[in-house]
């Protein structure tokens, strides 16, 4: 079959929708404080907005890696595509999610930027100055506004990132030409499983920088606990909506023996069953298993482990996904081949740099802005603040 059809969406397009799905999922994870009340997570909001425009800034560069021409990629802002290119709904949609995230992390980081500059110098001084866009303004109006800015940010916030991710399902789901992606299910099936990773990755990086870059060096295992739970109940849905996406399967297969000999040569005998039967399916049901074990929920370490396991399951759901779905050929005879190189264009090589790319520029976002509480106390304890001007952000808008 290399003849005839070959796997023109490979590593990097698998990419884009785990990197999209943790942009979704650790969005939410950090609007449950403003929108549902959850004052519990209230910790992980500047957290999670420096996650999600790390994440937004590069998600992108999965469809530019594959692109033959990734420097015209300004025409997707110049031309007019909409409403006929699900690509230039992606670039609207991505466009209005970094401002609405950048407006968020204004008024989310204004009172602390304004505290450092008012008592760093130099170019320091400069920079939290030009963050704080120069207000100073801590009245109790004002924070009250702020805080009311923040609830309806979060609640677009939260739809755009349905939209964000579940335009991808959408797209997938539209193209009948590939029977193993022509499904009503694949939106729901992209929107849960986003959610799923993204409070995975929140986790992962509270644990990492609460235990070992915060000033307290304390994980909350109510907090973690919190966490775990509702990444169970997710992982429940998401194992729930694969077997409706299988049992789904079986009327379409039995009226088009095509669709089911091909998911039979690819899935149960083929080259991805133990991605599919292991990577996804078994991982995720290992992380459900994990997840409902009270040891595991309050405990860094083990949390972190399953929390992993559950995010390598969600990459092997893209990667059946979008790998699968072109491994049956059009014309139904046989597979097409395929397999990821290591090094080159649209390799292994590309992904681990996009990866790195995220640590660069989270480490950045991490190093420079106050996301953490006591932190900014200590800070400003050392330029000799009075300890009434450390007041926390979330006692802020209390």
């Amino acid at each position: 079959m290399l003849g005839l059809e070959s796997v023109y969406w490979g590593i990097t397009i698998v990419t884009y929708p785990f990197v999209s799905g943790l942009v979704a999922g650790s969005f939410i994870v950090g609007s449950l404080s403003h929108v549902f009340g959850q004052k519990q997570y209230e910790p992980l909001t500047k957290l999670s907005l420096l996650v999600t425009l790390t994440f937004l800034l590069l998600a992108p560069l999965g469809p530019l890696a594959d692109a033959r021409q990734p420097e015209r990629w300004w025409e997707l802002f110049l031309r007019p595509h909409l409403p006929y290119s699900p690509l230039g709904l992606f670039t609207a949609i991505l466009s209005a999610y970094i401002i609405v995230v950048l407006v968020e992390m204004y008024i989310t980081y204004r009172v602390p930027n304004m505290m450092l500059a008012q008592h760093e110098t130099g170019w320091k001084a400069k920079l939290y100055r030009t963050l704080s866009l120069g207000s100073a303004d801590v009245s109790e109006g004002r924070m009250a506004k702020d805080n009311s800015w923040l609830k309806a940010l979060s609640v677009v916030g939260i739809l755009l990132a349905f939209a964000f991710h579940g335009y991808v399902g959408f797209l997938f789901g539209s193209i009948k030409a590939r029977p193993l992606w022509s499904n009503s299910l694949m939106m729901p099936l992209f929107i849960v499983s986003a959610i799923v990773s993204g409070i995975a990755l929140m986790v992962v990086l509270y644990t990492i920088t609460y235990r070992y870059l915060s000033e307290k060096g304390y994980v909350d295992p109510n907090l973690l606990d919190g966490l775990m739970r509702l990444q169970m109940w997710m992982i429940f849905v998401d194992l729930f909506f694969d077997v409706v996406d299988i049992l789904n399967s079986i009327p379409s297969a039995y009226a088009n023996a095509a669709i089911s000999q091909g998911w039979h040569n690819i899935f149960i005998v083929g080259p991805l069953a133990w991605s599919y039967w292991f990577g996804q399916i078994g991982l995720l049901v290992l992380g459900l298993i994990l997840t409902c074990v009270r040891m595991v929920r309050v405990s860094p370490l083990y949390a972190s482990l399953t929390s992993l396991i559950v995010l390598i399951s969600v990459f092997m759901m893209r990667y059946n996904t979008v790998i699968g779905g072109q491994l049956q050929p059009k014309v139904s005879q046989g597979l097409v081949s395929y397999s990821t190189p290591l090094f080159g264009p649209e390799s292994w090589q590309v992904i681990f740099g996009i990866f790195m790319l995220a640590i660069f520029i989270l480490t950045l976002l991490l190093t420079f802005l106050p996301w953490d509480d006591e932190g900014l106390a200590a800070r400003l304890r050392q330029v000799k603040v009075q300890p009434v001007q450390t007041v926390s952000r979330s006692k802020a808008l209390s």
